[in-house]
Formats: C-alpha cells, sequence, structure tokens
C-alpha cells in the first residue's frame, strides 16, 4: 500500500511540475512577443524644483524605458526550449 500511495504521490508531483514548465514556456513566449512588439514605454515623474512653505513649484520629467528586439527573440527561443523539452521529457 505504502508503494502505490508514494507512486501516486510522484505522478501528481512531477505532473505539477510538467505543468508548471508548459506555463513559464508560455509565458515567456507571450512577453517576448509583447517586447517585440512593444520595444519600450515612456513614463512621467514629478520632481519638486521649489519648495518655500505653501508654495510649491514642480517639473515634470519624461523618461524612456526601451530595449532592443533581440531580448524578445531571446525570450521567445527561450520558451519555445523549455515548451520542448517539457515535451521530449514527457515522452521518455
Amino acid at each position: 500500500m505504502n508503494g502505490q500511495t508514494f507512486d501516486l504521490w510522484k505522478f501528481v508531483h512531477n505532473n505539477k511540475q510538467l505543468k508548471m514548465k508548459k506555463t513559464l514556456g508560455i509565458v515567456l513566449v507571450v512577453i517576448g512577443i509583447i517586447m517585440i512588439v512593444y520595444t519600450g514605454f515612456n513614463f512621467v515623474t514629478k520632481e519638486k524644483v521649489v519648495d518655500l512653505g505653501p508654495i510649491e513649484i514642480n517639473k515634470e520629467k519624461n523618461s524612456t524605458v526601451q530595449w532592443p528586439p533581440v531580448v524578445g527573440i531571446i525570450l521567445i527561443v527561450g520558451g519555445i526550449v523549455v515548451i520542448v523539452l517539457d515535451k521530449k521529457k514527457v515522452r521518455l
């Protein structure tokens, strides 16, 4: 009985790991596609220039975050590799 219970637990545990790897691969591919389509984003921050009691003067500063599309390609390839390796382990 213990051997059967242990094997069942091992099967369930391995099945969860396989689903997690497949999910990780899919997430990497999706993030890679998004990073290819959107190669960056802009955001605005406020800086306090003058603070004299009740008088405040703020300056808005535009900031840009950009990355090369190659990063998205690397994520897509990495996600595909994770998915393919996951499928090969299932067949063994």
